[in-house]
């Protein structure tokens, strides 16, 4: 939880200050990645996350 957040930050950070387009890319693409981690720790225990 705390790398999606601080992904959350860098993402906001470089939209916003930066622009730069291809840092938040790469960015979102490691906060799916996680995301879709943590969905499949969460199906060994029976629950199920939308993401």
């Amino acid at each position: 939880m705390a790398q999606i957040k601080k992904l959350n930050a860098m993402i906001d950070l470089h939209q916003t200050e930066s622009k730069d387009t291809v840092m938040v890319s790469q960015y979102e693409d490691m906060k799916q990645r996680f995301l879709l981690e943590l969905k499949e720790i969460m199906l060994g225990y029976q629950i199920e996350v939308q993401i």
